[in-house]
């Protein structure tokens, strides 16, 4: 008889969504479980530390931030742009 679907621990979890971003970082799903996890273990500093990492790295590459379907879930109060970066109205300005 096979046995049923296997449960990881939260450490396994944990490191299974680090190995997916290591391997795609601007992979969003992989953020978004490891923020998840954290939230899950109510370490909400962390949880905000790693949407920052990634929307820093989103706006480094790419000049966006994640879905805001995405952040609002993990954070209450937006995440700042890079030194040096505004937006007024929608729209980018460089200082």
């Amino acid at each position: 008889m096979p046995a049923g679907p296997r449960h990881q621990t939260p450490n396994e979890a944990t490191e299974a969504a680090f190995a997916a971003i290591a391997g795609e970082p601007l992979r969003e799903s992989a953020n978004a479980a490891l923020i998840k996890i954290f939230l899950a273990e109510r370490n909400v500093a962390q949880a905000r530390h790693q949407l920052e990492r990634y929307a820093a790295l989103m706006w480094s590459e790419f000049r966006i931030r994640p879905s805001a379907g995405r952040t609002n879930r993990s954070r209450q109060r937006p995440v700042p742009l890079p030194a040096g970066d505004d937006e007024i109205d929608g729209r980018l300005t460089r200082r």
